[in-house]
């Protein structure tokens, strides 16, 4: 949305920014939203991804364990042994009792 924005370094790390185009037919507010979700499933899949290889190195043996990732795998079917924890549901999928 500002094509004039510049990476910002500071003590914690780097700051990118992702420049997202706007929609003549989705409001501002959801057309960030959603370039925000998309940037923030990248870092958790990287993290996963991350977090699976140095378990290894603590004695798991090779396969042997499960990766619990927020919501719903959509987008990332690719990580083994992965269970994906939705902790809101909007759908009824059992009988009341």
């Amino acid at each position: 949305m500002a094509p004039h924005a510049s990476d910002i370094t500071m003590w914690a790390g780097e700051y990118t920014p992702c420049h997202t185009l706007a929609s003549a037919t989705t409001p501002l507010s959801v057309t960030l939203s959603q370039a925000l979700q998309r940037r923030l499933g990248e870092v958790e899949v990287r993290t996963a991804v991350a977090a699976r290889a140095a378990v290894h190195e603590h004695g798991v043996p090779p396969e042997g364990d499960l990766l619990v990732v927020d919501g719903p795998l959509r987008g990332r079917q690719h990580l083994p042994r992965a269970l994906g924890y939705i902790k809101s549901h909007r759908s009824l999928y059992l009988p009341p009792h």
